[in-house]
C-alpha cells in the first residue's frame, strides 16, 4: 500500500484470501480524483468486487463485452472524468487498439495487474494478452504498476522478473535492469540448488 501511495511499483505474492484486493483498493480509495486501472482475466470476480465496492461507497465499474454500446460508452465518459476510483477490465479489453486512447483521457493513479501469474508463458492459466502488458510501461512510464498473484512459483517469478529487466534496460533504465537481473540470477540459482540437493537425496536413497 506504502510503495503504490508513494507512486513505486510493486510485486506481491499473498496466498489466497490473504487480503491482496485490499492491498490496492484502499489506496485506490483514498486517492481523489484518478482512477486504479486493474486488469483481472476473471470476470466473475470482477463483477464481485465492483458490487462489494459500491456497497461501502467506493466507486468503481467493470468495462466488459457483456455491455451494451451505450453502457461501455457511459462507463469511458465517467472513467475520462475521473468520476471512478477503480475501474476493471480483462486484458483482451486492454489489447484491444481503442484502449491506449481511452486510457490517454484518463486520470490514471496505477495499474494493478491481478492473477500476474498468467504473465508466464509456462503457466498452465497462460493467456497471451498478458504478455502485451508490457506496452503499459512504455506508454505510462510515471505511473506505478503493481502486480499481483496467489500462485506464483519462484520460477515464475524469477522469469518475470528477467522479462522486466530486458524491459528496463530497453527502456533505458539500467540501473534498475541491472537490480532486476541479479535477483533473477539469485532466484534461478536458489531453484538450482533446490533441484541439485533433492536429486543428491534421490541418489543416495536408492
Amino acid at each position: 500500500m506504502n510503495s503504490l501511495l508513494a507512486g513505486r511499483d510493486a510485486c506481491v505474492v499473498m496466498p489466497t484470501g490473504g487480503g491482496k484486493s485490499l492491498c490496492y483498493q484502499l489506496p485506490a480509495a483514498m486517492t481523489e480524483g484518478r482512477t486504479a486501472i486493474v486488469v483481472s482475466p476473471l470476470i466473475a470476480l470482477m463483477q464481485d468486487q465492483t458490487a462489494q465496492l459500491e456497497q461501502m461507497g467506493v466507486a468503481a465499474a467493470v468495462l466488459n463485452s457483456s455491455q451494451n454500446t451505450a453502457e461501455q460508452s457511459a462507463i469511458l465518459c465517467n472513467a475520462k472524468a475521473g468520476k471512478y476510483r477503480l475501474l476493471y477490465l480483462s486484458p483482451e479489453r486492454l489489447a484491444r487498439a481503442d484502449a491506449l486512447t481511452w486510457l490517454r483521457d484518463t486520470p490514471i493513479s496505477y495499474f494493478v495487474i491481478d492473477e500476474a501469474h498468467c504473465i508466464s508463458e509456462w503457466g498452465h492459466e497462460f493467456r497471451p494478452e498478458y504478455r502485451q502488458l508490457h506496452s503499459l510501461r512504455k506508454q505510462f512510464p510515471d505511473l506505478p504498476i503493481a502486480a499481483f498473484t496467489a500462485t506464483g512459483s519462484r520460477l515464475e517469478l524469477a522469469r518475470t522478473m528477467y522479462h522486466r529487466a530486458a524491459l528496463r534496460f530497453e527502456l533505458g533504465d539500467r540501473d534498475a535492469a541491472r537490480a532486476d537481473a541479479a535477483n533473477a540470477r539469485n532466484e534461478f540459482d536458489a531453484i538450482k540448488a533446490v533441484r541439485d540437493r533433492v536429486m543428491a537425496e534421490v541418489v543416495l536413497s536408492k
